[in-house]
């Protein structure tokens, strides 16, 4: 818990289930560019971070991935993201905005089945920040997301 930053080799491709979780002290990490999956409550309860940056190379964001981080404000998300677990930023108070650098295409699924099939989802516009910050943290905040 006294953890306050982490920079990630160019080696490292996964972060894996629950692998920060309640760092409540972390607030700085750089991910490195081979990253393409963070896990589960990877980051949850990491209540200092302010913004996170998710890298280009990073495919899949796990459920509740950044969930319960209470001073969160700002997100971007990198151009090869495809898929959002369910919660990713439930419990995220001051979350302010969202910003996807690839707008194209995103769906929302209402279960893990439709999620991992990539099929039966919503399109669903998220070229909008602030809508973003509804959407991702209370009207669909139990959805799943992908894009094809």
């Amino acid at each position: 818990s006294s953890l306050t930053s982490m920079i990630m080799g160019d080696n490292v491709q996964l972060i894996g289930k629950s692998a920060f979780y309640k760092c409540s002290a972390l607030s700085n990490v750089k991910l490195g560019d081979s990253i393409q999956s963070i896990g589960d409550f990877a980051f949850a309860y990491c209540s200092s971070f302010t913004s996170v940056d998710i890298g280009d190379n990073v495919k899949i964001l796990g459920n509740a991935a950044f969930s319960y981080c209470s001073d969160l404000t700002d997100v971007v998300f990198g151009k090869n993201l495809n898929a959002i677990g369910e919660g990713v930023f439930a419990f995220c108070p001051n979350l302010k905005s969202i910003v996807f650098e690839d707008t194209d295409t995103w769906y929302r699924a209402n279960n893990s089945k439709d999620w991992e099939n990539r099929s039966r989802g919503i399109k669903t516009d998220v070229a909008d920040a602030d809508v973003n910050v509804i959407n991702f943290g209370s009207t669909y905040r139990w959805a799943y997301w992908y894009k094809l």
